[in-house]
Formats: structure tokens, C-alpha cells, sequence
């Protein structure tokens, strides 16, 4: 293996028990041949553009001096970019707020010059010669529910009613009159006939309505004694004029303890709420006439049979 003699620059062999200034050399890192000593802080430095711009802004008369413009700030407050054409920016669907959403359909109002509401009254007609939907009249309660109470039964009690006659006597004087009408102008250009008349429809006859049966409601037929539903059935055909012909009402008389409140109540309710035709109630409303101290009474014991009431007590 061979090894060489370290040897300086004139070629003269270095010794190595002395020290060799090219080895022991200290380290220095390089740095520019001319250094310049300056503060820390930089000087800042004067801008006399606007100076310069101001003082040929005097020197004409009438010019304003031009305002910076603003640059435009996006929805999220960074600098507007300028819109590209290559990207597509879709609609986006805003959502309406709930209260607009789920807001119930009204019919619109009509007012006039002044600003009232012209009233409107449904006629239930329907458009050109549609025919009536045929609902099936049905009780409100099943009578032939278990325990079920019938104060009225269709297929019995089956008599005709002076609000019946009434409407019959109306009917037919209608009737009567379309004919006459129809007989005067026979032969003869009639422009005032109905689209359903034009089309040939209206020719059938009115059905009558079936009757319902009318029961007792079943919360009040579970607390009613046999007594009491006796008491019941009788006030109810008194009161509907089915004893009597064209005599409506009768007088109760019992003694204390025997329920004549709940019969009253339970008549009451019956009324209010059923009559022989469908969804229609035999009265609309009730005035339970007592003297003062028996107000609170009357309250005890509606609110006992029956929450669905709301009473007016007249002392």
C-alpha cells in the first residue's frame, strides 16, 4: 500500500512534530471582499407621486381629482375574480321558508271600491254535467254495536217529519212552476237554458236522502242505569214530536238521586250532535235555564260525562 509524505507548495517534506499552519488552519466561512456596516432598520422610503399628482390636479381648474376605485368583494368578502367562460354556473334552487310552505289553501277575497269583503256563498255545484258524488249516509255511532242505545230506528220509526214536509212543499211548488214556465214558452227560442239542459241532463229526480239511525253516545250509555235509559228514549220522542204530532217538549219530574241531570245531559248531547239525517244535528244550540245555585252542579256533572261540551250557563 502506498503512502505518500505530505509535502508544502515549494515541495519540502512537512514534518509532522511540528505544526503545519495549512492543516491546523482555522476555518472561515467566505464572504465578500467589501463589507458594508448598516443599521438594522431600513430607511422607508418617500413617495412623492401623489404629491406630484395633487399639484397638477391644482393647476387646472374645475378637474377632480380621480377616486380609487373599489374592487368588488364576493359573498364571502374576498376579492371578485373575473368570470371565466369555460364554467358553468347552474341555478341554485332556494328553499322557501316554512311558514310559506305549509301554509293551508284559502279561497280569494273579493272586495269592492270601498274595501269590504263581498261575501260568498258556496253553491256546492259542480262543473258542467258532473254528477254529484253519492255518499252513502251513515250513522255516527254503530247501532249494532254491543250495548249500543237506539233512540231512533229508521226502519221503525219511519214517519215523515215537519221539516220533511216542508222541503216537499217547497219542492213541488218548484215543480209547478218550472212547468208553467216550460209550457209558456213551448215551441218558442229559449236563451236562458243551462249548460247541463243544453247537453240533455237534469232530467232525473232528486233521490231523497235515507235516514239514519240515532244512538246514544257510548260514553254515555256505559254509565246510564236501565231507568235512565228509559227516561232517555221517552224525552227523546217527546221532544222530536213522535208521541204527538206537532207537540215538541215534555216535563220530567223524579225524585232526588235518580239521574235526572245525566238524562237531561244525554239528551242534550244526542240532540246536538244526531238527527235522521246524516251529519246533521236535530238543534244548533241550548240554553240550560237553573237557578244560580245550581250552576256549579250543572258544571260537576258536564264535566263528568262528557269533555266535548262547551256550556254557557245563564243564571
Amino acid at each position: 500500500m502506498l503512502r505518500r509524505v505530505p509535502i508544502t507548495s515549494d515541495g519540502k517534506v512537512v514534518d509532522r512534530l511540528q505544526e503545519s499552519s495549512r492543516i491546523n488552519k482555522p476555518f472561515k466561512p467566505p464572504t465578500s471582499l467589501v463589507q458594508r456596516n448598516q443599521p438594522t432598520r431600513k430607511r422607508k422610503r418617500a413617495d412623492y407621486k401623489d404629491q406630484q399628482r395633487q399639484s397638477d390636479d391644482s393647476g387646472s381648474e374645475g378637474d377632480e381629482a380621480p377616486k380609487k376605485k373599489k374592487k368588488k368583494l364576493d359573498k364571502n368578502g374576498f376579492p371578485e375574480r373575473p368570470r371565466d367562460s369555460n364554467v358553468v354556473h347552474y341555478p341554485v334552487f332556494k328553499v322557501k321558508p316554512f311558514s310559506e310552505v305549509a301554509r293551508r289553501f284559502s279561497i280569494p277575497e273579493m272586495r269592492t271600491k270601498d274595501g269590504s269583503v263581498v261575501i260568498l256563498t258556496r253553491t256546492n255545484a259542480a262543473l258542467g254535467i258532473r254528477p254529484l258524488a253519492n255518499i252513502i249516509p251513515r250513522p255516527l255511532h254503530d247501532p249494532m254495536e254491543d250495548h249500543a242505545i237506539v233512540l231512533y230506528d229508521p226502519t221503525v220509526d219511519d214517519r215523515e217529519t215537519d221539516e220533511e214536509r216542508r222541503e216537499r212543499e217547497k219542492e213541488e211548488a218548484r215543480e209547478k212552476a218550472a212547468q208553467e214556465a216550460r209550457e209558456k214558452t213551448a215551441g218558442m227560442y229559449n236563451p236562458h237554458k243551462s249548460l247541463k239542459e243544453l247537453l240533455g241532463g237534469g232530467k232525473e229526480k232528486r233521490k231523497r236522502n235515507d235516514k239514519v239511525a240515532v244512538v246514544i253516545d257510548p260514553r254515555l250509555s256505559k254509565v246510564l242505569r236501565p231507568h235512565q235509559v228509559e227516561g232517555v228514549k221517552f224525552l227523546y220522542r217527546c221532544t222530536t214530536g213522535m208521541v204527538v204530532e206537532n207537540q215538541y217538549g215534555c216535563i220530567m219530574a223524579d225524585e232526588m238521586g235518580l239521574g235526572k241531570t245525566l238524562q237531561c245531559i244525554a239528551l242534550m248531547w244526542t240532540l246536538l250532535k244526531q238527527s235522521p239525517r246524516a251529519g246533521k244535528g236535530t238543534i244548533e244550540k241550548c240554553i240550560i235555564a237553573c237557578p244560580a245555585s245550581l250552576v256549579k252542579n250543572w258544571a260537576n256533572e258536564l264535566g263528568k260525562c262528557t269533555s266535548l261540551i262547551y256550556s254557557v250557563f245563564l243564571s
